[in-house]
């Protein structure tokens, strides 16, 4: 094993909450529930697969807690076994729906090789938990409960983005083109020995997750707003004592842990 997406780490304005959200629209349960080191409280969210959520009440240093959209970070995405349920469960708890269930046609990948012709349907939704938060769910697998996946950043130069992640252990396991349906590129990193494909919204199954980012044709450089306070990558040999803490060409903060 190389590296992989652990956890994410959100300031909210109210932890119970944002927790009671994810708890109902996906299924997680909470793994811990303490104080971070300045004092704050936190719940800690897993289940079904090896992406955890950390949510962090309040903002560090008092500064404003909660998502902002003028940030590069874009939120998590969950594989659900119903869609439209789970849309219908965030409607129910807390959050709001950005965008409806919906088959999407997405077109061929450059990594792995698809055929110019290759279309693959997918079934999909946004959310927002809530803090704001975008939550991007498509459906895989039957019956299956709600497994965070992914997580989504936008960079303003993606090669050498890329170069960064792969040079501390992940590892490029889709690129693609978004277009007719955005103007866009995806990059989708992680470890390739436990999770050897991803679909064009995230790996349709496995325990594994990965770090998608994104290129905007056209849109302005990525500014960090909002709040995303962590990226941990578990990633052996990162550091002398085991941990490496910097930010990436974007400037998202990242942690690296043995």
């Amino acid at each position: 094993r190389l590296a992989a997406l652990e956890r994410v780490a959100v300031s909210v304005g109210d932890a119970a909450s944002a927790a009671a959200f994810y708890e109902a629209t996906l299924g997680l349960v909470a793994t811990a529930d303490a104080t971070t080191d300045d004092g704050r409280p936190r719940h800690l969210l897993g289940g079904g697969g090896s992406l955890q959520l950390e949510l962090r009440e309040g903002g560090a240093d008092g500064a404003a807690a909660g998502y902002s959209a003028e940030g590069g970070y874009r939120g998590l995405v969950a594989r659900v076994g119903n869609v439209a349920a789970a849309v219908a469960a965030a409607r129910e708890n807390g959050g709001t729906v950005l965008s409806e269930s919906a088959t999407v046609e997405h077109g061929p990948s450059s990594k792995p090789e698809e055929g110019v012709d290759v279309v693959t349907a997918v079934t999909q939704a946004t959310v927002a938990d809530p803090a704001g938060y975008p939550l991007l769910l498509f459906e895989a697998g039957e019956g299956e409960g709600g497994v965070l996946c992914a997580a989504r950043c936008d960079v303003t130069a993606w090669k050498a983005s890329e170069d960064w992640w792969q040079r501390r252990g992940l590892e490029t396991l889709r690129w693609q083109a978004n277009l007719p349906n955005e103007a866009s590129i995806s990059v989708h990193l992680g470890d390739a020995a436990a999770l050897p494909s991803t679909g064009p919204c995230g790996p349709a199954a496995g325990d594994e997750a990965v770090l998608q980012l994104r290129y905007v044709y056209s849109a302005p450089d990525v500014q960090q707003a909002g709040g995303l306070e962590a990226l941990v990558v578990s990633s052996p040999g990162c550091g002398e004592e085991g941990v490496e803490e910097g930010k990436e060409p974007d400037e998202y903060p990242v942690v690296f842990r043995e």
